[in-house]
């Protein structure tokens, strides 16, 4: 239920396991992420947020070999720059009147 999920989040927050970043990629420096809540304007308000090379480039050295992305948007670049990171996309029921959202897992081979 959603008041589990918030108490995990605030409790991420309070012990440091869970960060809220700024503008991505620019605040990305650093960083080793292990979900990623991508909720990036529309492609009309910035195109290099949603092409293929430049989402693939811009997290490729940000996300651990075990990850969990999940996204509002479901698109096909969307889900061919994770499937060339390694991601199994699959697609969910959306949000506010959207169709589809995206969400996917990416686990180490051992």
């Amino acid at each position: 239920p959603l008041e589990i999920l918030r108490a995990f989040m605030l409790e991420g927050l309070n012990d440091g396991r869970l960060q809220l970043r700024g503008s991505f990629p620019e605040d990305s420096q650093n960083v080793q992420a292990n979900v990623v809540f991508y909720d990036a304007y529309s492609r009309k308000m910035d195109e290099a947020l949603w092409a293929e090379d430049s989402l693939v480039s811009s997290m490729e050295n940000v996300l651990l070999p075990e990850c969990m992305f999940a996204s509002y948007a479901a698109n096909g670049s969307l889900n061919r720059s994770l499937r060339r990171l390694g991601f199994r996309p699959k697609k969910m029921p959306g949000f506010k009147g959207k169709r589809e959202s995206t969400m996917a897992f990416r686990t180490e081979v051992r």
